[in-house]
């Protein structure tokens, strides 16, 4: 858990550029139709059409784009530029809460087989487990798909009332699962 034989940073994008304009394609059949497909496509198209070297740098842009829209202006960095090894697994993720003093740790549910409750409970850091319970919003014909990516809920619903669901969804599910054991 934890090690990888080449590390996220070093994946390299496909770089003869038929990957992006396909997914870019793609992605354009199946939300053209939505309501604020025209406030993403910019975003889509900048990242799509920008030559990535890794495919960090790829999701980092795209990531950030989404942020721009949601208005989320919280700091984010690149564990790689840090300038510490933090280790693997629960160490790893332990090692950067302290690094920038966090007093809670909210994690994803893979990470409950390997987080070791005790030495966050040590450090003085509360592990806290994300349980998201996607709010169903309207898609369009049919049925509800929930879990999909937030590009979708943000082609139907837009920037405003996506950041709304998203900042009420990390507020109730950052407590809904405190690992008390």
């Amino acid at each position: 858990c934890g090690t990888r034989e080449v590390p996220m940073k070093d994946i390299p994008f496909p770089d003869d550029g038929h990957w992006q304009n396909k997914h870019l394609n793609l992605l354009s059949a199946g939300y053209r139709k939505a309501p604020f497909f025209d406030v993403l496509a910019p975003v889509l198209d900048t990242v799509y059409q920008t030559r990535h070297h890794t495919m960090v740098d790829f999701n980092v842009m795209l990531i950030q784009g989404v942020r721009n829209l949601l208005g989320i202006a919280t700091p984010v960095y690149r564990e790689s530029e840090l300038g510490d090894d933090f280790g693997d697994g629960s160490a790893r993720n332990l090692q950067i809460c302290r690094h920038f003093g966090a007093g809670v740790y909210l994690s994803g549910q893979g990470a409950r087989s390997y987080n070791d409750k005790a030495s966050f409970r040590e450090a003085g850091i509360e592990l806290v487990y994300q349980e998201f319970q996607h709010e169903p919003y309207e898609q369009g014909p049919g049925e509800f798909f929930p879990n999909l990516s937030i590009l979708d809920m943000l082609c139907y619903l837009g920037p405003e009332a996506t950041a709304e669901i998203v900042k009420r969804r990390c507020w109730t599910s950052k407590y809904d699962s405190r690992d008390e054991s």
